[in-house]
């Protein structure tokens, strides 16, 4: 799966930093926790 977040402009070998947070809906009484994820890549232009 690939997604689409937002264009962004990186100089030669600069780390890019990605961090997301997902909020499950909720029906019910039940208590939903937020997830959080990061993803990080070294990044290089030719």
């Amino acid at each position: 799966t690939v997604y689409y977040l937002a264009p962004f402009e990186f100089d030669n070998e600069d780390f890019l930093t990605f961090k997301i947070r997902v909020v499950p809906q909720s029906d019910g009484p039940e208590t939903v926790y937020p997830y959080d994820f990061k993803f990080q890549k070294k990044m290089y232009v030719d």
